[in-house]
């Protein structure tokens, strides 16, 4: 946007019909300008509406009674209301009255929104940690998803190599460039999403007992889950990871069933964080179109350096007779129990 662009228009109207508008117009440089306007409303006891190009965004009323604020949705619908006693109130009309996809189409059609409609039988919903997609096939049982239906098409037929730094468990460097754990998520998403990475169906149950199925793209969630475990498993013992994916089971199932805010989270966030510590080092992966491929990894706290022993090769650290010894001794237990079962 150009420089001329950026202004903001004040127009008092006094002794005008009109009401009085302050006009922002702002943008990066790559849009055009867009303007937010802010209106004066001429009801009993005066209202600020800040409105953009799609509708009313918020709403501040000059009154303690009734609904105080308001922010509306794209369709100018108001979708949180804060009422005077406190109470804060969340409009769904798509639950309330049960609206279909149909429905929904029809009603955006009828106030002037233009769009492919073909592509709206998906609900795609998009954040930092993936992209859903879901309607038609997902709500069968045996369909799976067509290549039109994702987001990101592939765009790269070129298998990169990439290297993911991680320290105590978070990604913060991708080949060499450091990043804050949000952006190194970002980047290595504009990185991945290339390649059609990270695609596949998903199937869930609601805490209302309905089984549900979704599908969904998520390119750097999927390469930093496997990358992060493959380091895990060079870092941790045996027990921590048994009880770190415990621990990750319970603490995924609470967290998508609303009860973040219980206490029993802070308790686990707690081991999670502190099984971590040593979760530092590079891990090597290639890319490819869909799907990726986990190389290695290089940390100082790698437990395959260890020089007490080594996996499939001759060890110094006990004789012959020691393993014979632990063989009869990690045996005794099951003997026992094989023992007193055939003497009954």
């Amino acid at each position: 946007m150009a420089n001329t662009d950026k202004n903001i228009v004040i127009t008092p109207n006094t002794g005008q019909t009109a009401d009085p508008n302050i006009v922002f117009s702002g943008a990066d440089a790559t849009t055009a300008a867009q303007n937010i306007t802010l209106n004066v409303l001429p009801d009993n006891n005066g209202t600020l509406s800040f409105e953009g190009s799609q509708g009313q965004l918020f709403s501040i009323t000059n009154d303690f009674t009734g609904t105080i604020f308001a922010v509306s949705d794209v369709s100018g619908i108001p979708s949180i209301e804060v009422l005077d006693d406190g109470t804060v109130k969340f409009i769904t009309p798509i639950r309330d009255q049960k609206l279909s996809r149909e429905t929904e189409i029809e009603y955006l059609k009828s106030h002037g929104y233009e769009y492919s409609w073909e592509k709206s039988k998906y609900s795609i919903n998009q954040g930092l940690w993936g992209t859903s997609v879901g309607g038609a096939e997902t709500l069968t049982s045996d369909k799976t998803l067509p290549e039109e239906a994702y987001p990101s098409q592939l765009e790269e037929n070129q298998s990169k190599n990439l290297t993911l730094d991680f320290k105590q468990g978070e990604l913060v460097g991708i080949d060499g460039e450091n990043y804050a754990p949000v952006e190194a998520i970002k980047e290595l998403q504009k990185i991945a999403r290339k390649y059609a990475i990270g695609r596949d169906i998903h199937v869930g149950d609601t805490i209302i007992g309905i089984k549900g199925r979704v599908g969904f793209e998520a390119a750097a969630p999927m390469i930093i889950i496997k990358a992060h475990e493959l380091l895990e498993k060079h870092t941790l013992s045996k027990w921590q990871l048994f009880q770190k994916q415990q621990l990750a089971q319970f603490y995924g199932m609470m967290a998508h069933e609303g009860l973040f805010l219980d206490e029993v989270m802070r308790n686990t966030e707690v081991y999670m964080q502190d099984c971590q510590r040593f979760v530092t080092g590079k891990v090597f992966l290639a890319l490819h179109p869909y799907r990726f491929e986990l190389i290695g990894i290089e940390s100082r706290y790698d437990q395959m350096k260890s020089s007490a022993a080594q996996y499939g090769e001759m060890n110094n650290s006990w004789t012959a007779d020691d393993a014979k010894g632990f063989i009869k001794i990690y045996a005794n237990g099951l003997k026992n129990a094989k023992s007193v079962q055939d003497e009954n």
